[in-house]
């Protein structure tokens, strides 16, 4: 075999590798890409249970800031 069809041979191998290497790439970005929407969605409704939390929390203070009131001026 001739140096030249060699050298052929090894520019169609190198190619069909960087093809195969690009389609791995593109699928594990994808693999990324899926788990980082997946962690915001979490994250996201992590946040929006915090939230409820706390507007729960500021409610009950309330609350007992008003019964502190009405005990302290004698109307309990």
């Amino acid at each position: 075999m001739k140096l030249s069809n060699i050298k052929v041979i090894q520019k169609k191998m190198n190619t069909k590798q960087i093809e195969i290497d690009n389609r791995t790439s593109i699928s594990y970005l994808f693999d990324v890409v899926g788990k980082l929407e997946r962690n915001q969605r979490q994250m996201n409704e992590t946040q929006r249970q915090m939230n409820e939390t706390q507007r729960q929390m500021n409610e009950r203070l309330k609350r007992l800031e008003q019964n502190q009131v009405l005990v302290l001026n004698g109307k309990n």
